[in-house]
């Protein structure tokens, strides 16, 4: 369920830019309103922020191409969805055991502590 992240309309009168940077690689995270590319029009040089959210997968673009608005600009897949098995699900379910662990070391000191305590 990859989506395609086009050049938006870049105003009336505007046809083409340049692209001066790519922000972005392949395999990146990238958030909604993120910059993903640096380009420069007749008019001024602007970042173009991500409509979507995700790792991008590919990137159509790059540094001294002139691209049109409606031009693919990357293809970005859902990370949220956790139905691949690109290894992100077992991440969370790792790190999960691990804070619970982190949370009981605590518990269990307390009252450690409270015996000592009523000794002294």
């Amino acid at each position: 369920m990859a989506t395609e992240f086009k050049l938006p309309d870049l105003g009336e009168g505007i046809e083409d830019a340049d692209v001066l940077r790519v922000l972005v690689n392949e395999g990146a995270e990238i958030a909604i309103d993120q910059a993903v590319i640096e380009i420069e029009t007749e008019k001024a040089t602007v970042e173009v922020p991500s409509e979507v959210a995700g790792r991008v997968t590919r990137v159509m673009v790059s540094q001294g191409d002139t691209i049109k608005p409606g031009q693919l600009i990357l293809i970005v897949e859902p990370i949220d969805a956790g139905t691949g098995s690109d290894g992100a699900a077992p991440a969370p379910t790792e790190a999960t055991p691990a804070a619970a662990a982190t949370t009981t070391a605590p518990v269990q000191a307390a009252p450690a502590a409270t015996p000592e305590s009523a000794q002294a």
